[in-house]
């Protein structure tokens, strides 16, 4: 091989496998990182620069060695590269329409079988088309070098202007941040308790599917009164928490931060929490991430003053760098990859949360976190201060324990259910010991359902309440009612109904409201970043009756459309 041929070979091998790495190692991570930025724990040189020495030595490399082959095998190699850069440019700007970025899905991802076979017949033609181009004898060459030079133009001046407008906050960890603290998060008053357990994603239809496997996983609860016909309001931890604690309906003509900051300073809602503080009770509240329920407001503008352990002391963090990378690379993948592929790089809501610890007090959220810690410390009491909590669990959003609540990857929907079970029963067990259980008020509930199975589980014990088996009421009560239910327990006035207005087969209008992408509507801007949202409308399924009867319109037969102004996710 003589010199000039080599270079000429290493000169398109340099361009075409620099595009490559740079889409996959840089580019897009960077892309994934500024849209995200509010929900992602760690900040970009966490990543950044290890995946750039990959990069450049990932170039340099297959350069060398392919700049040895033969003039056709290099050419074939280099045209099909270039094809499959361009098409994963184009899944990612084009053909990504409603992608769930955040791992919201415990199944992963899911393709549409007619969709799939449009975006694989794209594929095969755009990496037939250029591979063709690309071995034209005399012109193939340059098709693929400029072709490739022009898109990695086109990318990097795209990556520089991620970078320069980027806040400060997505480089560098604040020096002190006001946040939730575990500190307190296995303590009870020995003078009287309302505990709300709202465990993610448990609906009634995972609670039937688990008790045909363990129908003895609910031997803890036999002192509740189990609501059968609960309705959520509305689907989604985003708007369903903000929803549950600020006794606030979502407004959908206003975008997530302007409904959100309304529904924290809510006269009724600021009523609320200073009458429980005024009535002996110290409230906390345990869930990890703020901005579900404040979206990007400044959370001590909203929460101080109302939650007891919310704090800005510093923070300390472990952070996971490879993990971090793995993640990272993986999302990149996933944007682009073809439809049929996707799930092999699908990236779940827990890996981000594993890449980075908080060190002292964290919330423990994971569901095998929370029970690790129960078990090994068990539930302390004090004397004083009543104590109103919410125990924010991920629940079923997450395939990530087993029946005893222990980490398992990969575990079932029926195991993790029974795991969640486990779990709350294991606290209703200590606090028993405890001595506190009969003068507590608990509630177990999830803030929403998936897919046919939308009604969450939705139990509740009063203080000094004792059965001998679990009590059935298929009252059609909703979350409308939950704050005011809690106020009436806590003996202050709240406006509104309570859970207790509505009897046994009383035929109720109900409204569930479902995040939903639909390409007939617009889209509309994700509300923490410069991406559009992966949904874009509310779905509301207006019912009379039970379970059975929603789940006859579930998706198919919406009563009303109603366009976003923005999307949480």
């Amino acid at each position: 091989m003589d010199k000039k041929s080599y270079f000429q070979k290493l000169k398109t091998s340099a361009v075409v496998t620099g595009l490559a790495a740079f889409m996959l190692c840089i580019f897009s991570p960077a892309e994934t990182f500024f849209a995200n930025s509010s929900e992602l724990p760690f900040v970009y040189g966490e990543f950044s620069g290890y995946l750039w020495m990959f990069a450049i030595v990932f170039v340099v490399g297959m350069s060398l060695v392919t700049a040895l082959l033969p003039e056709r095998i290099h050419a074939f190699i280099a045209a099909l590269l270039f094809a499959l850069s361009v098409c994963a440019y184009i899944q990612n700007m084009f053909l990504n329409k409603g992608l769930d970025l955040m791992g919201l899905n415990p199944d992963g991802y899911n393709a549409d079988s007619s969709k799939a076979g449009i975006n694989i017949a794209i594929w095969l033609i755009v990496l037939a088309i250029i591979v063709i181009l690309g071995m034209i004898k005399g012109y193939g060459k340059k098709i693929v070098t400029y072709g490739a030079l022009f898109l990695l133009a086109i990318q990097v001046i795209a990556y520089v202007s991620l970078i320069v407008p980027a806040d400060d906050s997505c480089f560098d960890y604040p020096l002190a941040e006001y946040h939730l603290s575990g500190e307190d998060q296995y303590e009870l008053s020995k003078d009287g308790n309302i505990v709300l357990f709202i465990v993610d994603s448990l609906s009634n239809r995972d609670l039937k599917n688990a008790l045909d496997i363990n129908p003895d996983a609910l031997s803890e609860y036999n002192d509740f009164v189990y609501y059968t016909n609960m309705d959520c309001c509305y689907c989604g931890t985003y708007p369903s928490l903000t929803h549950m604690l600020t006794d606030n309906y979502v407004d959908m003509e206003a975008g997530v931060n302007d409904w959100t900051r309304s529904a924290w300073t809510d006269t009724n809602c600021e009523m609320f929490y200073e009458n429980m503080k005024a009535s002996g009770y110290k409230c906390l509240l345990y869930t990890p991430d703020l901005h579900i329920i404040c979206g990007n407001n400044a959370p001590e503008g909203l929460l101080l003053g109302k939650w007891d352990n919310f704090t800005d002391a510093p923070l300390e963090r472990e952070v996971a760098n490879s993990k971090i990378v793995k993640v990272m690379v993986k999302m990149a993948a996933y944007r682009m990859l073809p439809e049929v592929m996707k799930n092999l790089a699908y990236v779940d809501l827990g890996e981000y949360s594993d890449a980075v610890r908080i060190i002292e007090d964290p919330v423990m959220h994971e569901n095998y976190d929370f029970c690790d810690k129960l078990e090994q410390n068990g539930l302390s009491t004090h004397s004083g201060d009543k104590v109103f909590v919410v125990q924010h669990l991920m629940g079923t959003h997450l395939f990530k324990n087993d029946e005893f609540g222990k980490f398992k990857e990969g575990a079932s929907y029926e195991e993790t259910t029974l795991g969640c079970l486990y779990i709350v029963g294991e606290y209703l067990r200590q606090m028993k010991e405890a001595g506190v259980y009969d003068n507590s008020t608990i509630i177990i509930t999830a803030d929403h359902g998936w897919e046919y199975g939308q009604q969450p589980v939705f139990f509740i014990k009063e203080a000094g309440a004792s059965y001998d088996e679990i009590v059935y009421n298929n009252a059609p009560a909703s979350f409308h009612e939950l704050l005011p239910t809690i106020a009436s327990i806590a003996g202050i006035d709240m406006d509104g109904q309570t859970i207790y207005d509505f009897k046994p087969d009383e035929l109720r209008e109900r409204t569930l409201y479902i995040r939903y992408y639909m390409d007939e509507y617009p889209d509309v801007p994700y509300f923490g970043g410069d991406k559009m949202g992966t949904s874009n409308i509310y779905m509301g399924f207006t019912y009379t009756g039970d379970e059975d009867v929603l789940r006859e319109y579930l998706f198919d037969k919406p009563s009303k459309i109603i366009q976003m102004v923005d999307s949480y996710f």
